[in-house]
């Protein structure tokens, strides 16, 4: 029996193995295969205009996107994979996005749900107090897609971050505005 690092000679007899260039190849192919599966998400926001991923995985693994009923294929090069955008945009509403990853065999699936939100944020009950020097701003913002939602104060037509800034009553009046991370103004 021929064992791991051995060769039959000629005459039968049992020699070290000599690796030439269909050993190497073989060697390499097999060593490749072994090397386990990796799959990691990119999503922009768990809140989207429209719907746009990167996903990381092997160089030579098939990545599939899942959502909404649709499958299709994410283009990739180098190990990274990206959907830039779908034929057909989803309507406004939540989703399951189911991203795989396959190889020799292999596969990884990653899921996470994502709202794609394209109504701007509703900034509510504004009231704006002075006492003294001090100008106080205040309301309620509401947006459907649940995420983060920063606010900015113009003041004469400068966009001037209320949170940090002091705003100077002369300066008043100015408006009040939502910035969605997806860059949607209201």
């Amino acid at each position: 029996m021929v064992g791991q690092d051995q060769q039959r000679g000629a005459g039968g007899g049992l020699l070290p193995l000599q690796l030439d260039a269909v050993d190497r190849f073989n060697i390499a192919q097999d060593a490749a295969r072994a090397q386990p599966l990796t799959l990691a998400l990119d999503l922009p926001g768990r809140s989207l205009q429209e719907l746009a991923l990167a996903a990381r995985s092997l160089p030579d693994a098939q990545v599939t996107l899942t959502v909404a009923g649709q499958t299709l294929p994410l283009t990739g090069e180098n190990g990274t994979f990206r959907l830039e955008r779908l034929k057909t945009a989803l309507p406004e509403g939540q989703y399951t996005v189911t991203v795989r990853a396959q190889r020799y065999g292999q596969t990884l699936t990653r899921r996470q749900t994502v709202t794609v939100d394209r109504t701007p944020p509703q900034l509510g009950n504004l009231s704006v107090t002075r006492v003294g020097r001090l100008l106080t701003v205040s309301g309620v913002v509401t947006d459907a897609g649940g995420s983060r939602v920063g606010l900015t104060l113009e003041v004469g037509g400068s966009g001037t971050d209320a949170g940090w800034t002091p705003v100077p009553v002369a300066a008043f009046p100015g408006r009040c505005r939502c910035l969605h991370p997806a860059r949607r103004r209201s």
